[in-house]
């Protein structure tokens, strides 16, 4: 597996992770229309763009693709608009999206936090009350985003208002900027938010390990294989899932977490993660994966730049990509249980029997 794209800088955000899949007219059923949009608001385009990547489908049935940095797009089985800036879109670097009960989506970016209620997009405003900041509060409709990677903490949405919350500060931090004094990013940037069965929140960082809040207290979790590679450098807590027996596997399949409970004292002012470790799918090469995901059988699907899996409760299973030369860079699941990957340079494939293969709009 080549690693020597992460082995100078262990953390540089992987925009292109955040990139998901593209789909054929074809393979997709046909969704309900969403409600109008404004005159003038938004452009209808013959198709969309070769790189594109699927990123989620509504609850109306409605598909949503981006590319790299230019370009949301929405296909509502009829016809596609294409969104950009000029349109309120306050940023076209889509990281991640978000829809709530009312079906209002949010599209998480580097800029800021646009909400679209099916007419217009509205960028959220960051709530600044004196120190809010360590207000951790949490509540089961509330949507979490890290906007960016270069914040030290996390940005709640409670329905009506955004606010930032900072995480306390990691055993990790001293020595980290001992190595590193003229580091020009922050160490504490999500790259993954994942919540559980038990409504506990994840929140995987580039170099600070991992945050784990359940509503009333915050405890942190860190081992240095999860993110350091054989070949050096750090490869960041990109991906976080709990399998069908409450099992978590973190960024690589050496082991897997049965999460116990905290330790604490009045000696550690950050609680730590109680868990047992076990042996996880032995392999040759030990797999870092970008992104997980569980489809409706809640089999695992596990993706890197070297290719697809799914783990079914007993084994790891490969998956051909039609294209040899591609390397994929995330997973997605739709409503109706499609699995879709992204690539770096080659758009997006889906699943089509044990085949992804290349799909076009």
């Amino acid at each position: 597996m080549n690693y020597l794209f992460l082995n100078k800088i262990f953390l540089l955000p992987l925009s292109f992770c955040l990139l998901l899949l593209a789909c054929n007219r074809q393979n997709v059923s046909t969704p309900v229309a969403t409600s109008q949009e404004a005159p003038n608001f938004g452009q209808i385009v013959p198709k969309i763009d070769d790189k594109a990547a699927f990123i989620y489908q509504d609850k109306q049935g409605n598909y949503w693709f981006s590319d790299r940095s230019t370009s949301l797009y929405k296909y509502d089985g009829q016809a596609i608009t294409l969104f950009t800036k000029t349109d309120g879109l306050v940023d076209n670097l889509i990281i991640k999206v978000q829809e709530d009960r009312e079906g209002k989506l949010y599209f998480d970016t580097p800029s800021g936090i646009a909400q679209f209620d099916g007419k217009s997009f509205k960028t959220l405003e960051v709530v600044q009350v004196g120190s809010n900041k360590n207000e951790w509060k949490s509540q089961p409709d509330d949507l979490w985003f890290s906007m960016g990677w270069n914040a030290k903490g996390v940005y709640r949405f409670d329905g009506e208002s955004l606010y930032y919350l900072e995480f306390p500060k990691s055993p990790l931090e001293d020595d980290f900027y001992a190595r590193h004094p003229n580091v020009s990013f922050s160490p504490y940037g999500v790259y993954e938010i994942y919540k559980d069965k038990k409504g506990r929140l994840w929140f995987g960082t580039s170099n600070m390990g991992i945050y784990r809040y359940d509503g009333q207290q915050i405890d942190w979790m860190h081992e240095e294989h999860l993110t350091t590679i054989p070949q050096g450098g750090n490869f960041g807590i990109r991906s976080i899932i709990e399998d069908k027996k409450g099992n978590f596997w973190i960024c690589n399949n050496k082991y897997r977490y049965q999460i116990i409970g905290r330790k604490s004292s009045n000696r550690i002012v950050l609680p730590r993660v109680f868990y047992q470790r076990i042996d996880g799918i032995p392999l040759e090469e030990t797999q870092y994966f970008l992104a997980m995901i569980a489809d409706q059988n809640k089999d695992l699907w596990m993706v890197n730049m070297e290719g697809v899996w799914r783990y079914d409760g007993r084994e790891l299973i490969p998956y051909t990509i039609e294209d040899s030369n591609v390397q994929p860079q995330s997973i997605a699941v739709d409503n109706e249980d499609g699995i879709w990957i992204s690539t770096q340079e080659h758009g997006g494939y889906k699943l089509d029997g044990s085949i992804f293969k290349k799909i076009k709009l």
